[in-house]
């Protein structure tokens, strides 16, 4: 199916050029995307991307992910559309970076990292709700909700970050007090398991990538 598409693209001198670049890049490109996501070596092919991009704008990747994971039914499940989702971007990302000539690195590390907040941003609320149901909402001793905040470290809170780069958090609460549900825990216990609970959903691409390392304070 689509041998004529890609007979035509194929005999496109440019884009063979594109080809050679992309699948010469990296032993990492040519042994796990390309060969995982071979699906989307025609349309790269094809076309230059929109705008001369493939990876989406921050709006429009902050949309795609929030309709994936309102689609999905359970927790498993949103953490596999997030990975998924992570790893699909990560791809685009990268190969505006090969294909690009003008793309320098720090508008490279930018797109990783806004792509990176983005994950955090959602694998922490996919968590919370998850810890939540469970707990319930954790408490100040004078019953006010207890706030959570996540601060970047390292080259993610530089956004500076490249291939296989860690992201490092810092995960903060406004007080000590207790959870409110049918099987309570201590604030502290409560976002100790919040910021493993993020490091976990976040998974790693293959031995040796990035990973999320996220520590906490009162």
């Amino acid at each position: 199916p689509g041998g004529e598409q890609w007979l035509k693209v194929l005999s496109d001198p440019h884009a063979l050029s594109d080809l050679a670049r992309v699948l010469g890049a990296s032993t990492f490109l040519w042994e796990d995307f390309i060969r995982t996501q071979y699906e989307t070596l025609l349309p790269l092919l094809a076309a230059s991307g929109v705008n001369g991009r493939f990876s989406a704008a921050a709006d429009d990747q902050a949309r795609q992910l929030h309709e994936l994971l309102d689609r999905a039914t359970n927790f498993d499940e949103q953490v596999t559309v997030l990975n998924e989702f992570k790893d699909r971007q990560i791809y685009l990302i990268d190969l505006d970076q090969i294909l690009d000539p003008g793309l320098d690195f720090r508008t490279f590390a930018a797109r990783l990292t806004g792509l990176a907040e983005l994950v955090v941003t959602a694998a922490a609320g996919v968590a919370y709700q998850r810890l939540r149901a469970r707990h319930g909402v954790p408490r100040t001793v004078a019953g006010l909700e207890a706030r959570y905040a996540l601060f970047g470290l390292g080259k993610f809170g530089g956004a500076a970050l490249g291939y296989a780069s860690d992201i490092e958090l810092l995960l903060v609460y406004s007080d000590h007090g207790r959870t409110d549900g049918a099987e309570p825990l201590d604030n502290a216990e409560f976002f100790g398991n919040l910021a493993q609970l993020i490091a976990q959903t976040i998974q790693a691409k293959r031995e040796g990538g990035g990973k999320c390392r996220l520590y906490t304070a009162a």
